[in-house]
């Protein structure tokens, strides 16, 4: 190997959904996300274009008329499935931090 040359890191090329299932095979991660079943009870909301937030802060996509959002103890809204997989390790809004 030539010198300064640093082999690829294997971790870059693994997904988050990856990372996450060989951190729990690794063992002793303290979780600080919710539950599934506290997951299960986020109210839903269907966007309106003329209401509130216009992006998910999560994925940074826009919200589309029509579309099922989850709306956190803040009122923050994000798109269901950006708002769960943040939620399941971080127990707190994206936005403002505080505890869901």
């Amino acid at each position: 190997m030539p010198p300064g040359h640093q082999d690829p890191d294997p971790l870059d090329d693994m997904s988050y959904d990856d990372l996450w299932r060989l951190s729990e095979s690794i063992g002793d991660v303290k979780k600080k996300g919710l539950s599934k079943q506290a997951l299960k009870v986020l109210p839903a909301v269907v966007f309106k274009k003329d209401e509130g937030e216009k992006t998910c802060t999560i994925c940074l996509m826009d919200f589309e008329e029509g579309e099922k959002l989850s709306v956190v103890p803040c009122f923050h809204r994000f798109h269901d499935v950006c708002i769960k997989t943040w939620l399941k390790t971080n127990g707190v809004c994206p936005i403002c931090r505080q505890k869901v």
